[in-house]
């Protein structure tokens, strides 16, 4: 498997200062300095929250028909937005260059505190009229949290260590997971890296705060796994873990943050519905954004609900990709 070297560049967009308000600023950005910047009008008009609401609906569809096309036309309009004019250009030039060079562009994207509402938008839907950038191996897109410094992490030198915690409470109120069939998956990912002893996978017995508190404090983990039910309420955002006797206990985000934090943990996988999702005034409030500003370098979350069998078929893919990098 070839191995890319990514350029980077900062997406980032704010309010515009002196307008209506629903004109935004777009700006990129590579080093810390602004190469370009334009203005584009955005509006929340009924057209964008029917989209909105068709996407999220969507994302729970075990096979989406054919002629669905909500999410392409979506992610066009929102390309077609920023990605004009002069900004479209220096965007267009730059990945060009990247792709001459063999090289690819990670794209962070930046938002202002001033625009909860742009931010809470799903970007990763964004389309070039030839595909979604996700899709395209030579972009990488994620988001960086305003007032959170990129940070390179040194290559490890001992083994690569991960936690599963797999929460599934006996509660009624609570869809069950396929405990069984999840670990199963992981450990048939990472079977190989095992066996060459270039990684240890544990599981948690429970799902409990204590539990998990005392793996943490046991080892040093570089990857926290979490695999169960998230939820979004008011903007705020909730994992759904367990109580002692198994039934269902919601810790809000800044119990999570504060748990995961100062631990050398380098990744948290999310693979939780709704745990970057945050509400249009608290568009920094979810469970990925409140890790990010506790200084746990990636995270992986998802926004909108997600399927039980997607999310088992995501940890297989992600855990062999590691395996693939070598890491």
């Amino acid at each position: 498997m070839i191995i890319l070297d990514y350029y980077s560049l900062d997406l980032q967009i704010t309010k515009e200062p002196e307008g209506s308000h629903n004109l935004y600023r777009a700006s990129i950005l590579e080093n810390g300095d602004t190469k370009v910047t334009q203005s584009f009008e955005l509006r929340h008009d009924l057209k964008l929250i029917q989209m909105l609401d068709q996407l999220e609906k969507k994302a729970i569809v075990p096979r989406p028909q054919p002629e669905e096309i909500t999410h392409i036309e979506f992610g066009k309009m929102l390309y077609n937005t920023v990605f004009s004019g002069e900004l479209g250009d220096y965007f267009d030039k730059r990945s060009r260059e990247s792709q001459d060079e063999n090289c690819g562009l990670r794209i962070s994207m930046r938002f202002g505190e001033d625009v909860p509402d742009i931010a809470a938008l799903p970007w990763e839907y964004l389309h070039d009229e030839d595909d979604f950038l996700i899709t395209k191996r030579r972009f990488l897109l994620s988001r960086l949290p305003v007032g959170i410094k990129k940070t390179e992490s040194k290559p490890l030198d001992s083994i690569l260590r991960m936690l599963v915690v797999i929460s599934s409470p006996d509660d009624t109120k609570i869809t069950p997971l396929n405990i069984e069939k999840e670990q199963k998956i992981i450990l048939e990912a990472v079977d190989k890296l095992q066996r060459d002893h270039k990684i240890r996978v544990d599981f948690t017995e429970d799902a409990t705060v204590e539990t998990i508190q005392n793996y943490l404090n046991e080892r040093n983990y570089h990857i926290v796994h979490f695999t169960g039910h998230g939820t979004n309420i008011d903007g705020k955002g909730y994992l759904i873990l367990e109580t002692e006797d198994r039934k269902a206990k919601l810790e809000d985000n800044i119990t999570l943050a504060e748990l995961f934090s100062d631990m050398g943990i380098r990744l948290v996988v999310l693979s939780s519905c709704e745990s970057a999702k945050g509400s249009n005034k608290e568009a920094f409030d979810d469970v990925a954004s409140m890790l990010s500003k506790k200084g746990i370098p990636a995270v992986v979350a998802m926004q909108y609900s997600v399927l039980d069998d997607i999310a088992i078929k995501f940890a297989s893919v992600f855990i062999r990709q590691l395996q693939a990098e070598k890491l």
